[in-house]
């Protein structure tokens, strides 16, 4: 599909970042995912790569399970 749009800009960064888990696979599902995430912050953007590479379900049982209290504070 083709979508009229060429920017989707997410805002913060951070652990504000891991809330678009959701949005994402949202996206991704209405193949929107890989044409449209652009203009981000560097943090997000590494945030966006580990869901690209293949890390989605591992970062979603993470914040499920409770294991964030054992990442470190950085």
């Amino acid at each position: 599909m083709n979508y009229p749009f060429e920017n989707l800009v997410f805002e913060g960064g951070g652990i504000k970042g891991i809330g678009y888990v959701g949005a994402l696979e949202y996206l991704e599902t209405v193949k929107i995912y890989y044409q449209a995430l652009k203009g981000l912050e560097i943090c997000l953007q590494e945030q966006l790569q580990l869901l690209i590479s293949g890390f989605k379900r591992e970062i979603n049982n993470i914040w499920q399970t409770g294991r964030e209290r054992i990442l470190p504070n950085i």
